[in-house]
Parts: structure tokens; C-alpha cells; sequence
């Protein structure tokens, strides 16, 4: 069997306080895509116009080809852009960092039993930080590229990987694996933060970093 071959997905990472509100960035990053690496640039060189569904998911009104995910957490804003649907979700180790400890373990277990399957929730508590935070960007980014939001059916949704792969984590390098027939990635951002993309098909990441 043919293996499939791997898309590239685009991934912006800006500072959260750079020039602009996200809606600027996100257009910012569309004419960078749009020019750079798309094989004719869909914006001809003009802002998109971006429209947002009834759950908040941002769109480009006159380019349904091209999709996009923006997500900001503490320091960083980033945005995922690619000709096939993508979900992309960053979070802050907020309770890992503020609290540390087993307070801040504790406070994680306690969240992922609301939003977490049983299977997940026993997994997470291993090692409530990273793997907390590696369930929860995989679950966000899938909502985001589905557009369903994490009212519907987040708790239900298990989107737990062989744990073998997970020998990976402590090296700082990324994962992939498959769930619920969606690819998943996670990567440590910076010393503090995880950051989870996700698609329907396999893909690679490539990185823009601006600094404004």
C-alpha cells in the first residue's frame, strides 16, 4: 500500500503584543502565505476579508481553499494556514507554572475529569504536566478544525495515542500520532508552553517565526 504523502501546514508565531489585534495578524500571515507558498497567490496582494461562524471560527470569505486557526496564549499569538482544514491550539503551563508542585498537579487532575474520557484522565495523571497539556491542544485544535467549539461532546472525545510514542516528550522534540481519524501534533514551545495542530490528513510543519 501507497504510503500518503504529507502536506505542509504554515505555521505563524508572533509576539502576542506585536502591532495589530489578531484579526491584522491573521491577515498579516495570509498575504506572507499567500505570496510566499502558495502556488498562485489567492490575495493578489490585498488584505482578506475574514468573516467568523457562528462558533468564532475565523474564515476568509472570498477564499474557501485556504484555512486557518489562530490561537494566543500568554507571550505568543500563532496562526496555522494551509489548503486543507487545520486546528491549532498553544496554551500557557498556567497552573504548572504558578502554582508547581502537587497543587498545581491536583488543580490539572480536576480539570481533565470534567473535560477528559476516563482513559485519558488516567494517562494525564502520570504526569499531570506535559501530558495534561498534550491532551488538551490535541482535543482544542481538534474543535477548532471541526468548528464544533468544546460544548459538544469534548468530554467524549479521546484522542489518546499509544503511549509509546510518548518516550519522546522529555527530548523537546515534536510527536505525531493518530486518533479519532484526525493526525495530531505536539511540540514544547519555548520552556512554559505546548503547542497542539491537527488535521485529517498527514502533514509537516513548517515554522514562520516574526518577532513583530
Amino acid at each position: 500500500m501507497k504510503k500518503e504523502e504529507k502536506k505542509k501546514l504554515f505555521l505563524y508565531v508572533l509576539p502576542a503584543a506585536s502591532e495589530g489585534a489578531s484579526e491584522e495578524k491573521l491577515c498579516r500571515a495570509a498575504l506572507h502565505y499567500g505570496k510566499h507558498f502558495a502556488l498562485k497567490d489567492p490575495f493578489d496582494g490585498r488584505a482578506p476579508k475574514v468573516g467568523r461562524s457562528e462558533r468564532g471560527k475565523p474564515y476568509f470569505v472570498h477564499h474557501p481553499e485556504i484555512f486557518c486557526s489562530v490561537s494566543h496564549s500568554g507571550d505568543f499569538w500563532i496562526c496555522a494556514l494551509a489548503d486543507f482544514p487545520v486546528g491549532a491550539d498553544l496554551q500557557f503551563h498556567t497552573h504548572c507554572e504558578s502554582e508547581g508542585g502537587k497543587d498545581g498537579a491536583a488543580r490539572l487532575i480536576r480539570i481533565a475529569k470534567r473535560w477528559f474520557s476516563p482513559e485519558e484522565c488516567r494517562f494525564a495523571e502520570k504526569d499531570p504536566c506535559p501530558r495534561f497539556f498534550i491532551l488538551w491542544t490535541a482535543k482544542e485544535s481538534y474543535v477548532k478544525m471541526t468548528g464544533t467549539g468544546i460544548a459538544e461532546g469534548f468530554s467524549r472525545l479521546n484522542v489518546l495515542p499509544e503511549e509509546e510514542i510518548f518516550l519522546s516528550v522529555g527530548d523537546g522534540r515534536g510527536i505525531f500520532w493518530r486518533a479519532v481519524e484526525s493526525e495530531f501534533y505536539w511540540a514544547p514551545f519555548g520552556e512554559s508552553y505546548s503547542l497542539g495542530l491537527c488535521a485529517k490528513k498527514p502533514f509537516d510543519v513548517e515554522w514562520i517565526l516574526w518577532k513583530k
